[in-house]
This record gives structure tokens, C-alpha cells and sequence, in this order.
């Protein structure tokens, strides 16, 4: 049995409820749910395959909970930020969606030619520059050099492990520069060498 209180004044309780439900919802319904899908990626060329390194920037109000890439060869991910191997000559659609926790979904697509960078505009071999820099041994015990036949311009030399994170980097301004493979493990690497952003000679290198 309801207190007698309560009976008298249910009409107004039932006010009361309906309208603290309404406030609710329209609270809920008033969060901010914006979210923006965007990518940029970066690439290694090692042999006749690129290994490209894919940034995810996309955006949201509420935390990105679902990643999923589609690099548009059939492979596909759900890492947040991805490497992914593509021959050279071909072009590729790949597609990036993300949900966030609210649900609100964004789909982001790019046409990536290999052979190409972040930016789409540098060629990601620039063979005039290609053979004045040379690097030994590619099988490495302790250290290894880089020769730079252009030396009055730095370079700018990187090691990528085999996950995509790199491992080392260093500018060189000298000539010749003997460098030390530091505590990096034994393994399959791969090394870029770039300047003013422009990739210029890249390999494998293995640490033995």
C-alpha cells in the first residue's frame, strides 16, 4: 500500500519523472559528437616492394574506440597506426573508418600511387642524388659507413625496425661517417637517407 502522500500527489510525481527523462535525454542528445577520419603516411623503399608507414590523425570529441584500414590490395587493419608492403608502379585506394565511443562514425579515402609521399608531390627516388651516397657493409657486425660525395649539403639518416618505429637517426654532415650500431639486437632493418625532406637512397641492412 502507497502512503497516503504519495497517492495524493502521484499526478505530479509522474510530472516530475517525465520531465527529469526528457532532461536527461536532452542531455545526452546535446553532447558534442563530432568525428573526422584523416590519415598521412610515409614510405621506404626497400627492393622492388615500399614499406609504407600510415599516420593516423583522425579526430574526435569522444575517444576512438574501432580503427579499421582497407589499403585497397585486400589487406587490411586494425591497428591505429599501421605498416603495410606494396610493390612499386601500382596505385592503390586505401580507406580508413573509425567509430568512436558514441557511435558516430567518419570514412577517409585516399589514392596512393607508390612511389609517392605523405604529401603526394615527392618522388620517392631521386636518382640524380641516388649514387653520390653509399653505405657498407649492409651486414653488419659493430659499425658501418655512410659516404656522402655531396658533403657541404647534411644528409639526414634513419633505421626503421621491422615493425616500423624508428630505431636510430642522426644528420651527417662529414664525408665519410662511421657509425655505431649501438644496442640495437640482431635482425632485419631498413634505412632511409633524406634531404631538405626529400628521400634520396633507402635498403635493408641486417645487424648479424
Amino acid at each position: 500500500m502507497l502512503p497516503a502522500i504519495i497517492k495524493k500527489n502521484m499526478k505530479t510525481i509522474r510530472q516530475l519523472l517525465t520531465y527529469s527523462m526528457i532532461f536527461v535525454s536532452s542531455a545526452l542528445y546535446s553532447q558534442s559528437d563530432t568525428c573526422i577520419a584523416n590519415f598521412c603516411y610515409s614510405a621506404v623503399q626497400v627492393d622492388s616492394s615500399l614499406i609504407v608507414a600510415f599516420q593516423n590523425n583522425s579526430t574526435s570529441d569522444n575517444p576512438i574506440v574501432v580503427t579499421f584500414w582497407n589499403f585497397g590490395d585486400g589487406s587490411t587493419s586494425t591497428l591505429f597506426n599501421p605498416t603495410h608492403n606494396y610493390f612499386l608502379g601500382y596505385t592503390f585506394i586505401v580507406t580508413l573508418q573509425i567509430i568512436a565511443s558514441t557511435s558516430c562514425m567518419d570514412t577517409y579515402t585516399d589514392t596512393i600511387t607508390i612511389g609517392n609521399t605523405c604529401d603526394s608531390t615527392n618522388q620517392i627516388i631521386f636518382q640524380s642524388e641516388k649514387n653520390n651516397i653509399n653505405l657498407f657493409p649492409t651486414i653488419i657486425k659493430n659499425t658501418f659507413k655512410v659516404v656522402n660525395n655531396e658533403y657541404n649539403v647534411p644528409i639526414h639518416f634513419s633505421i626503421i625496425d621491422e615493425f616500423g618505429k624508428t630505431v636510430l637517426e642522426l644528420f651527417l654532415s662529414d664525408r665519410e661517417t662511421e657509425i655505431c650500431r649501438q644496442n640495437l639486437p640482431n635482425g632485419i632493418y631498413f634505412y632511409k637517407i633524406d634531404r631538405a625532406e626529400k628521400l634520396i637512397k633507402s635498403g635493408k641492412l641486417i645487424f648479424d
